[in-house]
């Protein structure tokens, strides 16, 4: 046995030397590294994180160029007739009369206007642009005709140039030029 032990021991020490041996063999400087590996496979997709926090806005881009006209539209239906105004409407301001598109007015002056062209019946209001004139009302004849005496122009109406208004209350609407004056000459 004691052989047994003895030969254990003696292969017990060569291993050791040789180790030894291979150890101080390798301890040398470090060579170069080595060529780089093959890229490895991708990994799994991690979840979606939280959204974060919005951005300044950008600034406004160029406009784009305007785009071609589009097709013409289907023509559109016809329209209601309209009322023919047989006779221009007359004006007498203080005691001359003047004809229309000739209207001119004094200041202060009533106005006897008269027309045709409105249903028959229709209530007639008689306006100097947007201005009512007192006594200006008048109701059309079964003709569709009227004629009313106003009162005097008010204060307001200076003298320049304006439209005077016959409006009836079922839409029809006729309008002259009228040019109020401080005095005739």
């Amino acid at each position: 046995m004691r052989q047994f032990l003895r030969a254990r021991f003696l292969a017990l020490v060569v291993i050791l030397s040789v180790v030894a041996l291979v150890a101080s063999a390798c301890a040398g400087d470090a060579g170069s590294t080595g060529a780089t590996g093959a890229t490895g496979a991708d990994g799994e997709r991690g979840s979606v994180g939280p959204q974060g926090v919005a951005g300044p806005s950008g600034s406004q881009g160029t406009p784009g160029v305007r785009g071609a006209n589009g097709a013409a539209g289907s023509a559109g239906s016809a329209g209601v007739d309209g009322k023919t105004i047989a006779s221009p409407a007359t004006v007498i301001g203080g005691s001359t009369l003047f004809d229309f598109p000739f209207g001119v007015a004094v200041s202060g002056d009533t106005l006897q206007v008269w027309g045709s062209g409105f249903n028959a019946g229709e209530s007639v209001l008689i306006k100097v642009g947007d201005a009512s004139i007192p006594g200006g009302s008048a109701e059309a004849n079964s003709s569709g005709a009227f004629a009313v005496m106003t009162g005097a122009l008010p204060g307001s109406i200076l003298p320049g140039v304006y439209s005077l208004w016959a409006v009836g209350d079922e839409g029809t609407m006729v309008s002259y030029p009228l040019k109020v004056v401080d005095k005739i000459k």
